[in-house]
């Protein structure tokens, strides 16, 4: 079937979770009184285990950038002036 909150062993209330540990909700849970995963994170400052965070964070490929309409606008890619604007002008 699916995942059971008994499955995750270190599961812990939102509410409750700390500093250090993994912040993914579990399926079915969301909210101040949702579960969360509570596993210890790489670092204090992480937000989700090394499991999680794979999940949470995965790059952008060729085909998704253009599926979700991201497109890279770069300097290099925009029509530049090179006329420069005289200040005193956007002062008055």
């Amino acid at each position: 079937m699916g995942m059971q909150l008994t499955d995750v062993p270190n599961r812990v209330r939102f509410i409750d979770a700390k500093r250090g540990q993994c912040f993914y909700f579990l399926p079915g849970e969301s909210g101040m009184e949702g579960f969360v995963c509570g596993d210890a994170t790489p670092g204090a400052s992480k937000s989700y285990c090394a499991c999680h965070r794979r999940l949470v964070f995965q790059p952008l490929t060729a085909t998704s950038r253009i599926q979700s309409g991201y497109f890279d606008l770069s300097v290099r890619a925009a029509e530049i002036d090179d006329e420069e604007l005289d200040l005193t002008e956007l002062v008055s």
